[in-house]
Order: C-alpha cells, then sequence, then structure tokens
C-alpha cells in the first residue's frame, strides 16, 4: 500500500480531534481508498471517517490496519507543519 499527502496538517488535525473519542481504530485500506468507522466507548458517538486527498494513493490487495490513534498523534506530532 503507498499513500502519500501533501501535507500532514490535515491528517493531524484529524487524529488530534477524535483521538479523544476514539482509541483504536480497523483502518479498512481498499483501491478506492481509506476509510473506517468507530464507537466511542459510552457508544453515544459514531466517527465515520473517509481519507481523501493524498497526491499518491494505490492498494493492490484489501487490508485492515489496527491502529491506536494516540500513538498516531504522537508520531504524527513530530512532522514540521
Amino acid at each position: 500500500m503507498i499513500a502519500t499527502f501533501d501535507t500532514a496538517k490535515a491528517l493531524k488535525q484529524l487524529v488530534d480531534g477524535i483521538k479523544h473519542l476514539v482509541h483504536d481504530v480497523n483502518w479498512q485500506c481498499t483501491h478506492e481508498g481509506i476509510h473506517f468507522q468507530a464507537m466511542d466507548q459510552g457508544h453515544v458517538a459514531l466517527c465515520s471517517v473517509q481519507l481523501v486527498g493524498m497526491s499518491a494513493y494505490s492498494c493492490p490487495e484489501p487490508m485492515v490496519l489496527g491502529i491506536s490513534l494516540a500513538n498516531v498523534s504522537k508520531v504524527l506530532a513530530t512532522v514540521p507543519p
């Protein structure tokens, strides 16, 4: 799978915005794009996200990536603005 963003700003804002609601998500990567749906711990809010705006994207075989948003947020914090 190849996913390239021109700038990490939008991805950083997305992750920072929902990391307090949803801790772990399964990103579903298909040839159409990357998306996920997850409920918060109280089963009150549903987060449904489809990532778009990638400058390059390729995923020849569908895959599911289990990702901790807190850890992704820490990694994205090191990326310059």
